[in-house]
């Protein structure tokens, strides 16, 4: 029969399923003159599954009835259910029992052998027209239409599907619920149009962060939650917490304007927090909050006990002050060892990344400390107002206001020339290392 090719189909992909190699090489001469393009001819229901998954093409015309271990059915199920492929089956039977269990894999169309061009051809279209718009319609309901992110529809979806894997494979995950640090004065400052765009960036910096099997949905105007698949301990997330900090406070350019965020992050552990979708979130969202109450920008697990970041944070940079002036600048490593100590007895976890957060933050009190060993309050001053600055400004500032810190230390009396200026911004480089790691 003769065949036209069709102006109107934009060169879609056909993986062809059929084991007698003449009927599979007919369809493919019949699929190429309709316009279509044929990925490849397979003759098996397992070899069509590996050919899907590497090829994904458009669309799978598949026999039913095939050889092997794997029939037609169970194929079309695979490929369906797992890479979302549209199916149309070839068939040359109607027995009952075999179309009962082809219904349930839902498929797109039926082509009976011996098929006329026309049908197969008409078959075709109507199942790539309606997997469009079925696609179409469930990305409206599943995903954001701002940012692209799953949506909460899609997240709740993704967080009962988590429970149940780690349920079966008795596995453990975090749930983590996200809040944008000054967002509302970006938005209201620069105007709305200026806030989608900054949430549509921070949408792509948080699922940089992450692998492509866990989840970043934007719950809802600047709330972002996160499934962390499969985690081997807490500090798996511990450690994609402290990387979003980063990433998410690093400055934002949109259009002619700079600004800067930062993030404040609560996280729950499944099984530990919870078992339940709505428990776990809940916990989340709470420790989320109980990090704005601590200062902002910084991550807490619902497990941890509460305890104010400010009066911690000052007290590791006063035990580095006492460390510094009692050791004259200078220390051994039973020295440092001693110090860690302290710290620790203060209620503080010393973790590796903590440990060299501390050498850092002492490496530059020494620098200072050894300019100005005449005036040792100096050092107090410079400290006490760093730490203020930082929490004040959440990590994060512009230069205007580094100039206004300087100022007010001016004023306590302190001369700052060139090299002041530097061993200062060494300093406060330091504490804010230590701010948002600790």
């Amino acid at each position: 029969m003769e065949t036209t090719k069709d102006t109107t189909t934009v060169n879609s992909s056909i993986l062809v399923v059929e084991d007698e190699g003449t009927t599979a090489l007919y369809i493919k001469r019949i699929l190429e003159e309709l316009g279509y393009r044929v990925v490849a001819t397979e003759v098996s229901g397992l070899a069509a599954v590996e050919r899907a998954k590497k090829e994904l093409p458009d669309l799978v015309l598949m026999d039913i009835k095939l050889k092997g271990k794997m029939d037609g059915v169970e194929a079309a199920c695979e490929i369906h259910d797992k890479l979302d492929i549209p199916i149309v089956y070839l068939t040359a039977h109607s027995d009952k029992g075999m179309l009962e269990r082809v219904k349930i894999t839902e498929p797109f169309g039926y082509v009976v052998k011996p098929f006329d061009t026309r049908e197969l051809h008409s078959n075709i279209e109507i199942a790539l027209y309606r997997h469009r718009v079925e696609k179409k319609l469930k990305s409206l309901a599943h995903y954001d239409t701002l940012t692209g992110l799953p949506n909460r529809t899609l997240f709740f979806e993704r967080l009962n599907q988590s429970i149940l894997y780690s349920r079966r494979d008795n596995t453990s995950f975090a749930l983590m619920f996200l809040d944008l640090d000054g967002f509302k004065y970006v938005n209201d400052t620069m105007g709305h149009s200026i806030g989608d765009i900054l949430l549509q960036e921070v949408a792509k910096r948080l699922t940089e962060c992450v692998r492509e099997s866990d989840t970043v949905a934007r719950f809802g105007g600047d709330e972002f939650v996160l499934i962390l698949r499969d985690i081997a301990r807490p500090e798996d997330a511990a450690f994609i917490a402290k990387k979003m900090i980063i990433t998410i406070g690093k400055p934002f350019r949109i259009r002619d304007f700079n600004c800067s965020i930062g993030v404040s992050i609560g996280i729950s552990v499944f099984p530990y927090d919870g078992k339940e979708a709505d428990i776990l979130l809940k916990k989340a969202d709470s420790s989320m909050y109980r990090v704005k109450e601590l200062g902002k920008n910084h991550f807490r697990f619902f497990s941890e006990p509460v305890c104010s970041l400010s009066g911690q944070l000052s007290s590791i940079v006063t035990v580095a002050i006492d460390f510094i002036n009692k050791q004259g600048g200078k220390w051994s490593h039973s020295d440092w060892l001693d110090f860690l100590f302290t710290v620790n007895a203060g209620g503080v976890s010393i973790s590796p990344h903590l440990q060299t957060c501390l050498g850092l933050l002492l490496e530059s009190l020494k620098q200072f400390y050894n300019s100005f060993s005449e005036d040792l309050s100096a050092i107090n001053v410079v400290c006490k107002e760093s730490i203020c600055f930082i929490q004040t400004n959440k990590g994060l500032w512009h230069h205007a206001q580094w100039e206004v810190f300087l100022q007010n230390i001016e004023l306590e009396g302190i001369i700052i020339d060139e090299n002041t200026r530097y061993l200062i911004g060494n300093i406060l480089e330091a504490i804010k290392t230590v701010y948002l790691f600790y």
